[in-house]
């Protein structure tokens, strides 16, 4: 019978500590921003087999996330900081960018009147950009509750207590997801819709073991087919109706049942991701 000796073991132990080093070393988001997004020369930035023509409109930076605000600065590294006309990221990070993109202050993992107030001063930075303008929008885990503006009918409070309560629950992270989504004025690729440019590029990081994009910090800027049937399975599952309120979920089911109207009276709308639309998405994960 074989055994381990302790030079094998040694062997072994460096072996695998190697290997873990350059996992961590490949996932640091500089090398996965380099590797993807160049800058060719003063006017075109290419991310992937796409470009960015800055003769045909102006680039505007936005992220939410707990690694968004790093993610702006290392890309503000390789494309310039020049090329970059304005930029507002939402992070709980301290980070500096550079003078013309702002940083603001968002909580985690539970919204707050700070992320409130930044997520509003980000709706009102994107009414600047125009239609022939072009949005990188950096998007990490924590995103969720960092961006953060409620439904019309539903207030901070309501949705800062009932997230809390589903994550302290331990309700499944995709029941979450849903319940943020229609309970907020941005989640669900409601963010998408208020931005006027033609052409979005999304870069995400996250551990979401799936890779749905529209998973990430729930997906403001993904377009999400629903299949609403399970949608509201999920809104009368026994945990939910213990943990919400009749009347907040009176008030979710209300939103969900608008939104599926909306989907079935938009025929090409789920189509946007595949480009079939003037506006094109581009996701990079």
């Amino acid at each position: 019978m074989y055994k381990k000796s302790n030079l094998d073991l040694r062997i072994l132990k460096k072996f695998f500590l190697n290997s873990f080093q350059k996992t961590l070393e490949n996932s640091k988001p500089n090398i996965y921003l380099k590797k993807n997004i160049k800058k060719k020369n003063k006017n075109i930035i290419k991310i992937l087999d796409d470009e960015i023509d800055l003769r045909k409109g102006k680039l505007f930076l936005i992220g939410w996330g707990k690694i968004s605000g790093y993610l702006a600065k290392y890309l503000v590294e390789i494309i310039g900081k020049k090329n970059v006309n304005k930029g507002l990221i939402i992070t709980n990070n301290k980070v500096v960018v550079s003078d013309n993109i702002k940083v603001l202050q968002g909580s985690h993992p539970f919204p707050s009147s700070k992320t409130f107030s930044s997520s509003k001063k980000l709706l009102k930075f994107i009414e600047e950009i125009k239609p022939n303008d072009y949005v990188i929008s950096l998007i990490s885990g924590g995103g969720s509750s960092m961006l953060c503006i409620p439904s019309s009918n539903i207030s901070l409070s309501e949705k800062k207590e009932l997230t809390k309560q589903l994550l302290i629950r331990g309700i499944q992270p995709k029941k979450i997801n849903t319940i943020r989504k229609f309970m907020s004025q941005v989640k669900g690729g409601k963010l998408l819709k208020k931005i006027n440019s033609k052409k979005i590029f999304n870069l995400l990081v996250s551990d979401e073991n799936q890779n749905l994009m529209h998973s990430i910090a729930s997906g403001p800027t993904i377009i999400q087919k629903w299949d609403f049937k399970k949608v509201f399975n999920d809104l009368a599952d026994k945990k939910i109706k213990k943990i919400v309120s009749k009347k907040l979920l009176n008030k979710i089911k209300v939103s969900a049942k608008k939104s599926k109207k909306e989907q079935s009276l938009s025929k090409t709308y789920e189509k946007i991701y595949f480009q079939s639309r003037k506006k094109n998405i581009n996701n990079l994960i």
